[in-house]
C-alpha cells in the first residue's frame, strides 16, 4: 500500500506509509489471501500456481528487499 508520493524505489511486498514514520513486510499469506479476494470477483479460479508465484516472488526479492533495509526501512 502507498499513502503519500513515493519519491524512492520501494521494494515488493513492503507496506510502506511514510507518512507513518515505519513500514512493514507484507506476509506471503497476506499477499494470496489478496490476490484469492480479487480473483473471485472477478470470477478466476486461483490456482495453486497462482499462489505459488506469489511465494516465489517472495523469495526471490529477499536480497532486494534487504538492501533497501538502510533506505526506507
Amino acid at each position: 500500500m502507498m499513502y503519500d508520493f513515493v519519491t524512492s524505489t520501494v521494494p515488493i511486498h513492503i507496506n510502506y506509509p511514510r507518512l507513518f514514520g515505519q513500514t512493514s513486510l507484507l506476509p506471503t499469506d497476506v499477499m494470496i489471501n489478496t490476490q484469492g479476494r480479487n480473483f473471485a470477483r472477478r470470477k478466476v479460479e486461483q490456482r495453486e500456481c497462482d499462489k505459488q508465484l506469489i511465494r516465489d516472488m517472495y523469495d526471490l526479492s529477499c536480497k532486494e528487499r534487504e538492501s533497501a533495509d538502510q533506505d526506507i526501512l
